[in-house]
């Protein structure tokens, strides 16, 4: 059960985060270790797809990956890669937290909409490195600030989020080689945007309560 302790991927710092990697890494087999670029791109796509995983759990699946059936990386420890051992690992994973005790993120759905904004306000000012995308649950959160009043958003608001949010993307896409960065851009569907736009909006929100002195919404 030791593998579910410890510091969740949406929370751990870069550095603590690129050392796993590169362990792991070498775990594998990988003999040339991925440049800035590339270290980034994947590690957004980690703390997108597998925040609520812990670091620990990611070491363990893929030593139980190295252990039990090899997955062949052909030298390219990419997102698609990553994913590969870590969905096989996952259906396991979630069979053993069905009989562990409920953490706090299992009882988020059961608080009042108050505290689910509370509840991501504070995880968000924790974070080393605040970014939109590490935020917990923004699309529920944009929704719930406006219903109940503490945020009622406008147009200007939506247009300054779109503004930020491609000034952002633009620059990650700007420093990816041409292959990854046109299979980035082709993520950009309109409710991609929209939902990424509504993540910035909550974050830039936070971001003036924080400057304010905010302690709490609940």
């Amino acid at each position: 059960m030791t593998a579910f302790s410890g510091e969740r991927v949406r929370n751990i710092n870069q550095v603590m985060l690129n050392q796993n990697l590169i362990y792991i890494m070498q775990l594998v087999g990988i003999n040339v270790m991925p440049d800035k670029i590339k270290l980034s791109v994947l590690e957004d796509w980690i703390r997108t797809e597998y925040a609520n995983f812990t670091i620990n759990e990611v070491k363990v699946a893929f030593k139980q990956m190295v252990a039990n059936d090899f997955i062949d990386h052909y030298q390219n420890f990419s997102p698609a890669y990553f994913s590969q051992v870590m969905d096989r690992y996952k259906k396991k994973a979630n069979e053993v937290r069905k009989m562990m005790p409920q953490e706090r993120v299992e009882a988020i759905p059961h608080l009042s909409d108050l505290e689910i904004i509370d509840y991501s306000y504070q995880e968000y000012k924790i974070l080393e490195n605040r970014t939109f995308d590490r935020l917990f649950n923004p699309l529920s959160v944009f929704t719930k600030l406006n219903s109940t009043g503490i945020k009622k958003w406008t147009k200007e608001d939506g247009a300054l989020a779109k503004k930020k949010l491609m000034e952002i993307i633009t620059y990650k896409a700007n420093k990816m080689d041409i292959i990854s960065a046109k299979q980035y851009r082709d993520e950009w569907t309109d409710s991609w945007l929209k939902n990424q736009a509504r993540a910035v909006a909550v974050a830039l929100f936070f971001e003036e309560q924080i400057k304010i002195g905010k302690v709490s919404f609940s």
